[in-house]
Parts: structure tokens; C-alpha cells; sequence
């Protein structure tokens, strides 16, 4: 691993402890603002297929999210990992779900894929001009990298820092959106 990623190792750890110290009260807080936050945006508002995630863990919460998509009648999408990369599938309740990769829930086989017109990123970090860091792995920026959707990243604001050191696959978000508001990435 050349200085670059082991710096981002660094920094992954760092902000990932800074997540997991929130509280899961404030972690409740923080995440009925973002919801809120999320359902005043036009673009999210207007998407008929979202991708969502199923949030673990620190990861700002997505239930409530998942099911303000369902109940406004739009479709929800999840990831599956398949292999290296993600595919968003079809997803109308808890019946269509499985534990799968890293022991995360997500739509089974059976469940048809379909493309988002708005995608929500989970985030390690985030940097103004709406690069990201990520857990490593390199799926969301795999899916970015072909995909026209309008990407938005959930995160606290104490996720959000000055810069993200950047690697040629890294793909950026479009949106940052935190307990503190909506932003658009400066570059994007």
C-alpha cells in the first residue's frame, strides 16, 4: 500500500471512530434531521426509482428514509453485491430482503433491478467538493462511474472535512446532505 492509501486508511479509522463515538440518541437526532432535511429537496422529491442502502451500525439511519420512498408511492431500490460490483433491485418490504454481503441487508436474487434516478451514498467522510471516502472496497465508485443518477451522500456533519486525498478510481457526489442542510458539491 503506497503513502496515499495508507494515509487514507488513517483517515477512514479516524473518522469512522468519530462516527461510532455519536451517541445512538443524538445518532437519532441527527438522523430524523437528515431525513427531513432529504424530503425538502427537490431532486429527491421528484425521483421516481431511489436507491437507497440499508444503514448499519453509526451510518446515518435509512429506515425512516426507506419508508417516506415507499409511502410516496415511488420505488425503492437497494444494492446487491453481486461479485465486485452492486445492482439496485426492486424492493417493496421486509419480504424481499436478506442478510447478504458483510452481513448487511439487501433485496434477494429474486428481485427485479432497475436503474435509480437518485442514488443515497453511505460515507466514511465527505470533502466539500463532493469527494468521498468510502469503506475501501470500491463499490459505490464502480457504480457511479456508470451510472447518470443524481448522487447524494448521508453523513453527519462532523464526517464532512476540508479535503478527501483522492485516488483515480474515486467518484464524487453530487449532494452532501447532513443534519445541517443540503449542499451541492462545489466541482460537480
Amino acid at each position: 500500500m503506497g503513502r496515499l492509501g495508507a494515509g487514507r486508511e488513517q483517515l477512514r479509522r479516524l473518522l469512522l471512530d468519530r462516527r461510532d463515538a455519536t451517541s445512538p440518541d443524538m445518532l437519532q437526532i441527527a438522523g430524523e434531521r437528515i431525513r427531513r432535511v432529504l424530503r425538502g429537496m427537490p431532486g429527491f422529491a421528484g425521483s421516481a426509482r431511489v436507491g437507497a442502502y440499508w444503514s448499519t451500525g453509526s451510518e446515518v439511519p435509512t429506515r425512516g428514509i426507506i419508508q417516506d420512498i415507499m409511502s410516496g408511492g415511488r420505488e425503492v431500490l437497494l444494492p446487491r453485491v453481486e461479485g465486485d460490483l452492486i445492482r439496485f433491485r426492486r424492493v417493496t418490504g421486509m419480504q424481499d430482503l436478506e442478510e447478504g454481503a458483510f452481513g448487511i441487508m439487501e433485496p434477494r436474487a429474486s428481485c427485479g433491478t432497475a436503474e435509480p434516478d437518485l442514488v443515497l451514498v453511505p460515507a466514511v467522510g465527505l470533502a466539500p467538493d463532493g469527494s468521498r471516502l468510502g469503506y475501501g472496497r470500491g463499490y459505490y465508485d464502480r457504480y457511479l462511474a456508470g451510472s447518470g443518477a443524481v448522487s447524494v451522500a448521508l453523513a453527519l456533519e462532523k464526517q464532512v472535512i476540508s479535503r478527501i486525498p483522492a485516488e483515480p478510481h474515486d467518484v464524487g457526489v453530487s449532494w452532501i446532505v447532513t443534519e445541517e442542510g443540503a449542499r451541492r458539491a462545489r466541482t460537480l
